[in-house]
């Protein structure tokens, strides 16, 4: 197996106290580790994942939302309510205010979904489709 430059194994590296403990208690099969935050990995394509889209990264702020209790949010834009922020995320990001784009794969029928479960479940209900 080749290993590119910011691959180490967890062997070849000096660790602090806090990080070997880290290990020991999570997974002592992380094989691969990100030189720049330590973090490790099993699989070889999860560290070259993390290393390209997500290491020394923030995720930009999900902007539009009230949160209305700990498990409460709602849309500021359609005030629709949601119990997870993950659940209110994907409506930001995919349905509101957003046409319906995802066509329903049966010949004849106009139906149009903003998310793919919603047009599994429309084809389950209404064509009787095993999905």
């Amino acid at each position: 197996m080749r290993q590119s430059s910011f691959i180490k194994k967890p062997t070849e590296l000096a660790y602090s106290l806090d990080t070997l403990l880290i290990f020991h208690v999570l997974d002592s099969d992380l094989t691969f580790l990100c030189e720049k935050c330590n973090k490790g990995f099993k699989v070889l394509g999860s560290l070259k994942r993390h290393a390209k889209y997500y290491c020394g990264r923030k995720p930009p702020p999900v902007t539009g939302y009230i949160k209305l209790s700990q498990s409460e949010y709602e849309c500021e834009r359609c005030q629709r309510r949601y119990k997870t922020y993950n659940t209110l995320k994907r409506h930001l990001v995919y349905e509101c205010g957003k046409p319906p784009t995802i066509q329903c794969p049966v010949v004849n029928c106009e139906y149009k979904a903003k998310i793919r479960d919603r047009m599994m479940q429309h084809c389950r209900m209404v064509h009787k489709l095993k999905m």
